[in-house]
């Protein structure tokens, strides 16, 4: 009896989940996420890029939308999904991608995850059961992020045989967005 208790005990934090609003899934990871910010940035930035990314969002459809992707310049890992569909990407990886069809695949991905909620799941699973239950009652506002690399996409070099419409310009602003 005392065994079942452990493990349902250990289980309780997952179904927790469905309690955590859209609001509190992007509160969660901010100080995670302006710490790796500040530590790998700065943020690439260019108005053609910037652009060609919300184009190449839009011509997915409307839950590509909601992912915000954010390009950082010293960014050592390909890529970290935060809660709520926030990307970071490296340069690095914006440059060794080959074409347009290989980050459309990653964001394909990314929207599973997001509609799954994975990395909201992996960052419950590295936080004690009563910081939970104290972020779903309004007591805490944020969890603790052990590690990031939970978050870290594996980068998939494949391509996809959806329907982009983004011209070989708007990929190249894509490219270079940080090179202002």
């Amino acid at each position: 009896m005392l065994i079942f208790v452990g493990i349902y005990w250990k289980d309780l934090k997952i179904y927790l989940i469905p309690l955590i609003s859209n609001a509190q899934e992007k509160q969660i990871s901010r100080t995670s996420f302006e710490n790796h910010k500040k530590n790998y940035g700065p943020i690439c930035n260019s108005i053609s890029g910037n652009k060609a990314i919300d184009e190449l969002l839009v011509s997915l459809g409307e839950p590509y939308k909601k992912i915000n992707i954010i390009v950082l310049s010293n960014q050592t890992v390909d890529i970290i999904h935060f809660p709520s569909g926030t990307l970071m990407i490296s340069k690095k990886f914006l440059n060794k991608t080959k074409n347009s069809y290989e980050l459309v695949s990653i964001l394909s991905q990314i929207h599973f995850e997001k509609t799954k909620r994975i990395p909201l799941k992996k960052i419950i699973e590295q936080n004690s059961l009563l910081d939970i239950i104290s972020l779903v009652i309004g007591l805490k506002n944020s969890l603790k992020i052990k590690s990031l690399n939970e978050l870290e996409m594996i980068s998939r070099r494949k391509t996809t045989n959806k329907e982009i419409n983004l011209t070989d310009h708007s990929w190249v602003a894509i490219q270079n967005i940080c090179f202002n």
